[in-house]
């Protein structure tokens, strides 16, 4: 499966790539990924959303995981940015279920591997398609 959670107030000095935000991201992941079941293929924190390939057991935990896992990291964040409640979320969880592990998952690895170098600055970042009918997985 395929998740990315977005945020508008992860900006300039509240952005995911500052290693404090980075580190408390990946320590909550591993954390409710481990309780709930998930297995983690692999992710990407990039300075506004995260990328995820997650593999689930069943329903009913990752929903719990999705739930909780949004829910922890939006109060470790405010808190760790001491700021007042505000909205951490854009938008909800956008999800997309990957049906086989061969060509689809692939893509989506590869996908994520981009997003890790243009987070990082190794390669420039590539406007992808906006329109969900262009996407291949």
């Amino acid at each position: 499966m395929h998740l990315v959670l977005r945020s508008d107030t992860a900006i300039g000095q509240r952005s995911f790539r500052k290693p404090a935000a980075r580190a408390v991201i990946i320590s909550i992941l591993h954390r409710w990924a481990k309780r709930y079941g998930i297995k983690i293929y692999k992710y990407s924190v990039n300075s506004n959303h995260l990328h995820l390939a997650i593999q689930a057991t069943n329903r009913r935990l990752l929903q719990n995981f999705l739930r909780v896992f949004a829910g922890q990291l939006a109060i470790a964040l405010i808190k760790m940015w001491k700021a007042s409640p505000l909205k951490v979320w854009s938008t909800r969880i956008y999800t997309r279920i990957i049906a086989s592990f061969d060509r689809p998952f692939a893509i989506l690895l590869r996908y994520i591997d981009q997003n890790i170098l243009e987070a990082g600055g190794t390669i420039q970042y590539k406007p992808r398609p906006t329109n969900k009918s262009q996407k291949r997985y």
